[in-house]
């Protein structure tokens, strides 16, 4: 990768008492993929522009990251408070180490006619203008159709490098109190009978996947009536492809950012190897589905944690695997709503429901009394 750009810290406003200060918090990365360059990311939840004041504890915290690039703000400010954001960056780049660099992300409505954002680009090494959650979207849309001959000479006429903010994630949502909502996955409805799918995509080549209750049903503590509707939205290999030809067509463009890198646990956001293949700089990931294992250090007994390594996670068609040990099993337990069973001594099988795989999906954990490997088959 060119590179990384990493969540280290968070700007906070702190309204205490008589106290009303601008701070920031950093938490050290540990264990970061190998890049060429490293930017020292912060974020604030605050919609608001920090004051000159937050930019010298910024400053101090950053001389923690010597060897990064420089320093991203992520911070979605009303259009209305450019020209304020712009007295910020300056006096943040005033206290910066000397050399380092000040990128900023950018809502896609500053660049509209008669903003300041001219004057935030001015204080900027480079920007990150996002094509996703641009406030427009509908129909569950997270990515914005990129339209490079519209945007390319807005971005092209600061003479200022940038790159183009390219959505990789998904999300859920729905209209009922779901307790551990991030948790829920496609998975958890696509097995329930009382769920009917509904299949469609955004403008930006996004898959959504609607599911409706028909009749009265339960997950976990959370009750669905009739007619109750979840959504889930998936970037695809096609949303990265369009955005990426886009990028490619504006001037000035030195590349893409893709939001986020996800955990191996994450359902909805695609693996950066899915990404970068999309993109077409990294070759295609084997097809073939494979079997990952944890050794989960039982006493008396050989117990291992088995995850289906899914390179089609998103695939329309319902899938069976058949998973075999090296040796007979004594037992095998399944991971909770996975639909998998044993159906022989030393045989798993797996029956996965349209569009409801995972990169990286835990199966359960298998029992023997000696060692084991394991082996995956698709069936055809």
């Amino acid at each position: 990768m060119d590179s990384l750009y990493v969540h280290v810290g968070t700007i906070n406003h702190q309204h205490w008492r008589n106290e009303d200060r601008w701070s920031a918090y950093i938490e050290q990365p540990r264990d970061l993929p190998d890049a060429r360059h490293y930017w020292a990311v912060f974020r604030t939840e605050e919609h608001e522009v920090p004051v000159a004041a937050a930019a010298a504890p910024l400053a101090e915290q950053l001389k923690q990251f010597e060897d990064y690039e420089g320093v991203q703000l992520d911070i979605d400010i009303p259009t209305s408070q450019l020209r304020q954001y712009a007295a910020f960056l300056h006096e943040l780049h005033v206290q910066l180490p000397k050399g380092k660099k000040v990128s900023i992300t950018a809502l896609l409505d500053w660049f509209r006619d008669e903003t300041a954002i001219g004057e935030v680009v001015k204080q900027v090494d480079e920007f990150v203008p996002q094509f996703y959650d641009t406030g427009r979207d509908r129909d569950g849309a997270i990515a914005a159709k990129i339209d490079a001959a519209q945007w390319g000479p807005r971005f092209s006429r600061f003479g200022k490098p940038y790159r183009i903010g390219i959505s990789a994630f998904g999300r859920a949502k729905g209209r009922v109190p779901i307790y551990g909502f991030n948790d829920l996955s496609p998975l958890d409805l696509a097995t329930d009978p009382a769920f009917h799918l509904e299949v469609s995509k955004t403008p930006a080549q996004e898959l959504v996947l609607s599911y409706r209750a028909i009749r009265e049903t339960k997950i976990e503590w959370t009750h669905f009536d009739p007619g109750t509707a979840m959504q889930f939205t998936i970037a695809t290999a096609d949303t990265i492809r369009a955005g990426v030809a886009a990028a490619h067509k504006m001037p000035g463009c030195r590349g893409v950012l893709f939001f986020r890198w996800p955990s191996w646990s994450d359902a909805l956001v695609m693996q950066p190897d899915e990404v970068l293949a999309a993109a077409g700089v990294a070759p295609p990931a084997d097809p073939k589905p494979r079997i990952a294992t944890i050794d989960g250090r039982c006493a008396a007994v050989h117990c291992i944690d088995l995850y289906l390594i899914d390179p089609r996670p998103a695939s329309p068609p319902a899938r069976r695997f058949k998973v075999k040990s090296s040796t007979e099993l004594e037992y095998f337990l399944p991971e909770k709503k996975v639909p998998a069973r044993m159906t022989g001594p030393s045989l798993i099988e797996l029956a996965l429901p349209p569009y409801c795989g995972q990169r990286r999906l835990y199966l359960g954990r298998g029992v023997s009394l000696k060692p084991a490997t394991y082996s995956v088959e698709e069936l055809q």
